[in-house]
């Protein structure tokens, strides 16, 4: 569950997620954003067997300071770093790195290029991809889910895990892992009611998506 801001949030999400994200100083202006101070102070809350993540994007300088100071065992990369700028992070970071690759719902395409040489690209140096939506004025959260098909594809040609965000709630998330069988799933505006985590959507969601085997 991404987007935390608070120790509220917080105590209700670790009652039923295995990982826990923090947007962190995220350059562009999304509702979730929070400090690296309060990052910090969060991710020292969270229990040893829930996992952190921080989740920002901009010079590879700030995004290592943000990394070295929170101390989050994985950071998401959800801007637009080149490939060089990604091996630069990994090379230099003890924590897994996740690259977040947005798929814009009116083209299908990532970086106005196919999805799955993009994917492969990436993936030869991260931990991870998370494929999530964007739409010209939103990079993340907009509560619109992508064409699954191009996820599927995007998963069967990569070798590292696939984490599937965008749009996912708690109605749609049991059809998308059967279709896409990603490594993970991740929601943000899917378990919120007027803006704050919904423990009610968040308990559904959670129940949704691990019924399956």
């Amino acid at each position: 569950i991404c987007g935390v801001r608070d120790l509220d949030e917080l105590k209700i999400c670790i009652k039923y997620a295995d990982a826990v994200g923090f947007v962190t100083e995220y350059p562009v202006e999304v509702p979730w954003n929070i400090s690296r101070e309060k990052a910090k102070q969060l991710i020292s809350k969270t229990p040893p067997f829930v996992y952190t993540v921080v989740v920002t994007a901009g010079s590879v300088e700030k995004v290592l300071e943000i990394a070295e100071y929170t101390k989050a065992n994985a950071i998401q990369l959800h801007g637009n770093e080149s490939e060089k700028e990604v091996e630069e992070i990994v090379k230099e970071l003890d924590a897994k790195v996740i690259k977040a690759l947005q798929i814009d719902l009116e083209t299908g395409k990532i970086y106005n290029k196919n999805p799955i040489e993009v994917a492969k690209s990436y993936a030869r140096y991260v931990d991870a991809v998370v494929l999530d939506s964007k739409t010209k004025n939103m990079p993340a959260g907009t509560g619109k889910p992508f064409n699954w098909e191009i996820a599927r594809k995007v998963r069967e040609k990569i070798e590292i895990p696939l984490i599937l965000a965008g749009g996912l709630n708690s109605r749609n998330v049991k059809q998308a892992i059967e279709i896409i069988k990603p490594h993970a799933v991740d929601v943000i505006s899917g378990v919120e009611t007027n803006g704050k985590k919904d423990e009610k959507k968040i308990r559904e969601f959670i129940i949704a998506a691990k019924v399956i085997k």
